[in-house]
C-alpha cells in the first residue's frame, strides 16, 4: 500500500518529513503504544532526551494517532485534519468578525492555501503543522472572549489552545 512507509508520506521527499520527522513520530508512538512515556532516545549518538528536543510532540493530543496507527497513516492523517481543522477555525473566526458566509469560506481558502500552510506540508514541518489550526482558534476564541467579557471558559479555551501549541510547536514558531 501507498501509505505504509516514510516514502509515502506527504510532502517532498527529500525535505524533513521522510527522514526526520517520520522517525521522530515512530519512535514516539511505538514507546506510547508500550504503555511508556518516550523520555529518551538511545537511537540518537549515545542517547539523547527525546522530550528536550521538543520537535517530537511527545505529549501532543496528535501523538494518539502514532500510538494507535502505522506512523505513515498517522502522520497523513494529522496533516490532512490539521489542514481541515486549520481552516474551520480561521471561517469561525472570520464569521465571529462579523463577515458574510461565502468572504469567510474564501478567506479560510486563502489562508489553508497560503504558503505559510503549503510549504510546512511540503517541507515536512510537522511540529509547525501542528502549530497552525491553534492560531485561528485563538484569534476565534479571543474575539468570543472580547464581545463576552466575564466569560471564563473563553479564557480557558484560549489557555487550553495555547498549551496544545506550547505541546506540539518548534519552539521557534510558538515564539514568532
Amino acid at each position: 500500500s501507498f501509505i505504509y512507509s516514510a516514502d509515502h508520506i506527504l510532502g517532498n521527499a527529500q525535505c524533513d518529513n521522510p527522514s526526520m520527522f517520520y522517525y521522530l513520530m515512530n519512535f514516539s508512538g511505538r514507546i506510547w503504544s508500550a504503555g511508556e512515556v518516550p523520555l529518551w532516545n538511545p537511537y540518537v549518538m549515545m542517547g539523547l532526551p527525546f522530550v528536550g528536543e521538543g520537535q517530537g510532540a511527545v505529549f501532543h493530543p496528535a501523538q494518539l494517532f502514532f500510538a494507535l496507527l502505522d506512523t505513515a497513516v498517522a502522520y497523513n492523517l494529522v496533516v490532512y485534519l490539521c489542514f481541515i481543522f486549520s481552516a474551520l477555525a480561521f471561517y469561525s473566526y472570520l464569521r465571529a468578525m462579523g463577515l458574510s458566509r461565502w468572504s469567510s469560506v474564501f478567506g479560510a481558502l486563502v489562508w489553508n492555501f497560503s504558503s505559510a500552510m503549503i510549504s510546512r506540508i511540503h517541507a515536512g514541518h510537522l511540529t509547525n503543522i501542528l502549530l497552525f489550526p491553534m492560531l485561528p482558534l485563538m484569534l476565534l476564541l479571543c474575539e468570543k472572549w472580547r464581545n463576552h467579557q466575564n466569560s471564563i471558559f473563553l479564557f480557558a479555551a484560549t489557555a487550553i489552545a495555547y498549551g496544545v501549541m506550547v505541546l506540539g510547536a518548534h519552539p521557534q514558531f510558538l515564539f514568532i
